[in-house]
């Protein structure tokens, strides 16, 4: 499909992005594997990392306020991330790995407006 594309997200976008990979490296920060893969339908970026996983008791309710994983904040970063991109016309989605750790996978339709034509 050639180069990859030229994204040019709103800030909110970049920020929904900065949060998901701040909660994988929460998780596990010494290993962290992020991959984008696109076609003429859009762009999704997946992140993988090793930690422990989303417990399966809430992990239905992951990405609404006030629900964390972590001991420490309020569970608004997925939240807010989920927010920005849904408004993007996209999706957030967070599966546990067979042996451990969390995908979580953000996808964006293409759009003229995100994605700018390279010029040549």
């Amino acid at each position: 499909l050639g180069e990859p594309p030229r994204i040019t997200a709103p800030t909110d976008l970049g920020q929904a992005l900065l949060n998901l990979l701040n909660s994988a490296t929460d998780a596990c920060p010494d290993d962290l594997k992020v991959q984008l893969h696109w076609d003429r339908q859009g762009v999704c970026i997946s992140i993988h990392d090793q930690g422990a996983g989303v417990p399966l008791q809430i992990s239905e309710q992951l990405g609404k306020p006030f629900i964390t994983t972590k001991g420490k904040g309020l569970g608004l970063g997925l939240f807010l991330s989920q927010a920005s991109v849904t408004r993007a016309g996209g999706s957030v989605k967070l599966y546990n790995r067979e042996g451990g750790g969390t995908l979580t996978e953000l996808w964006l339709p293409y759009q003229p407006e995100l994605f700018p034509r390279r010029e040549k």
